[in-house]
């Protein structure tokens, strides 16, 4: 008969916490996904109408600060009724888990909740892995002035190595498993041309998912270097077939597209 524990957590009660303290004492996980301002606001709101009811706030211990590995909306909203409403105390249960498990926690406790693959993915940098490490100055994990990141490369890359447009939060693990250090390299080298032909823009066509993935494809294909990436880029750039199809996200669509680059990717 199999042996069931329960979870590694101790319970601490924080009766009447001084909410000025929460900066100095709390920290979010770098792993945590981005804050919903709308999600912070309704939360905020039942605190002040004496009807939130979930203050329990998860945590890891680390350089003797709390680190918030799930509840971040929780203490956003604490923050902001301090600071903007007057509230000085609150009482806190915090359950407290063992820093090493804490990235495995945060995953099993999100199963279930509409995390987007950015979220899932961001959870795996861990300051360890390559794929993070080499390209943390060039690409973001969340679209902002520059719109290349972490999942537009993973997704790429999965696409590369299945030929299927379809990419989801199930291939992200294994996906991840399988970049090499020659395919970080090549990542490198394809959002260098990016950025030096079209700018840190957020809207381009050659950011539409059927284009960028079989760019990234054809290249890793071809083995290209900076020069020919940019010379495929030039020539496709008025092909009105791949323009036309680069609006659909259907495997249909992905295919007209990459047989249409890789003629020009033959001949740069």
């Amino acid at each position: 008969m199999t042996t069931v524990n329960s979870p590694p957590i101790e319970y601490k009660l924080l009766k009447n916490y001084n909410l000025s303290r929460l900066t100095k004492d709390f920290v979010i996980a770098d792993f945590e996904r981005r804050e919903d301002k709308r999600h912070t606001g309704k939360i905020l709101q039942s605190i002040l109408d004496n009807e939130f009811y979930d203050n329990i706030f998860r945590v890891v211990i680390k350089d003797g600060k709390w680190v918030i590995i799930d509840s971040r909306h929780r203490i956003e909203a604490l923050i902001l009724a301090h600071k903007n409403h007057g509230v000085k105390k609150y009482n806190m249960l915090l359950a407290i888990y063992p820093l090493e498990i804490a990235r495995k926690v945060y995953k099993k406790l999100n199963l279930g909740k509409r995390l987007t693959p950015n979220d899932i993915l961001k959870s795996y940098e861990d300051g360890k892995l390559e794929f993070f490490k080499e390209l943390k100055d060039m690409v973001v994990h969340y679209k902002s002035t520059f719109d290349l990141t972490y999942i537009d490369l993973l997704f790429a890359h999965h696409y590369a190595i299945t030929k299927k447009s379809s990419g989801s939060t199930k291939v992200i693990e294994q996906t991840l498993k399988n970049i090499t250090s020659k395919d970080i390299q090549l990542m490198k080298v394809l959002v260098q041309v990016y950025i030096e032909k079209f700018g840190k823009v957020y809207q381009n066509i050659f950011r539409r998912m059927s284009i960028f993935r079989n760019i990234y494809r054809i290249s890793r294909e071809k083995q290209l270097n900076s020069v020919r990436i940019r010379n495929l880029l030039d020539a496709i750039e008025n092909n009105n077939v791949i323009l036309e199809n680069s609006v659909g996200r259907r495997q249909g669509h992905f295919t007209i597209v990459y047989n249409e680059v890789i003629k020009y990717g033959n001949q740069v």
